[in-house]
């Protein structure tokens, strides 16, 4: 499982461009970090920067339990 960070999502996180090839945990699953997208500001509604991608295949396997994928939704914790 890999995942690609926006630029604020990875900052959030405190990674920088060095923690490629980090795991971290998406609803108790470890994911890869294999990269991490350049700041590109927001887009009406959304800010770019907050994205975090994974492959379609994974999407329907581990969340959705399928094969139609309409939206996800996603809420982060504080880290302490």
């Amino acid at each position: 499982r890999v995942v690609v960070l926006g630029a604020t999502t990875a900052d959030d996180l405190g990674l920088g461009a060095s923690a490629l090839g980090t795991e971290i945990l998406i609803r108790g699953l470890p994911f890869q970090v294999i990269g991490i997208l350049q700041p590109k500001g927001s887009a009406g509604f959304a800010n770019q920067d907050d994205q975090v991608l994974v492959p379609l295949t994974t999407v329907q396997r581990y969340f959705v339990g399928g094969t139609a994928v309409r939206t996800v939704g996603v809420s982060v914790s504080t880290w302490s």
